[in-house]
């Protein structure tokens, strides 16, 4: 006998997102959430950690390419490029040449793959410190498309959320030992 779950592969998606980020220590978008597991809030829960993931987010949508354009930036991402500025500066490196910058540009490829009706930009600076802190993505999903982009968004925002935040602690523990040692 085979029983049939309406919904259970996005039951399980919310609960495996809960659980990423209540382990990147942001119970605070999991709070968003809908109490009840079911198709009818699947959607709703998604666009909470599209919208509350990053400490800034911008939507619009353009209604005559059917598009809606998205921004997002956070601490975490400009302090990746404020360590990638730096990197920059002390090797004279240009923006397009600079590790860092080429490193999340391919860890972002890596997760927004599969949708042709995704596409997206980083825009990470690094030709001062202040424009490393302007540092921001830009996502636009095709809204007429069928594709699962919504799902696929929510979930590349949380592993790139955790990816910069990873990588920050990773520099700043390094800086931490560096100054230490020159101490």
């Amino acid at each position: 006998m085979d029983i049939e779950i309406e919904g259970f592969g996005e039951m399980m998606a919310t609960l495996i997102m809960a659980k990423e980020l209540h382990g990147m220590g942001r119970s605070d978008v999991v709070a968003q959430f809908y109490d009840t597991l079911c198709w009818d809030v699947y959607y709703e829960n998604l666009m909470a950690v599209t919208s509350s993931l990053f400490g800034w987010h911008h939507m619009t949508y353009e209604d005559e390419d059917d598009v809606e354009v998205m921004l997002f930036a956070d601490d975490v991402m400009s302090d990746y490029f404020v360590y990638a500025w730096e990197h920059g500066k002390r090797h004279n490196l240009l923006t397009e040449l600079n590790p860092y910058v080429i490193e999340a540009q391919k860890e972002i490829r890596k997760w927004f793959v599969g949708s042709h009706c995704l596409h997206w930009q980083l825009l990470g600076y690094t030709k001062t410190k202040k424009t490393a802190r302007r540092s921001k993505l830009v996502v636009n999903i095709y809204s007429g498309c069928s594709c699962n982009s919504y799902e696929n968004l929510a979930y590349a925002l949380v592993q790139l959320y955790k990816w910069f935040a990873n990588k920050c602690a990773v520099f700043k523990d390094a800086k931490d030992v560096k100054e230490v040692v020159a101490a």
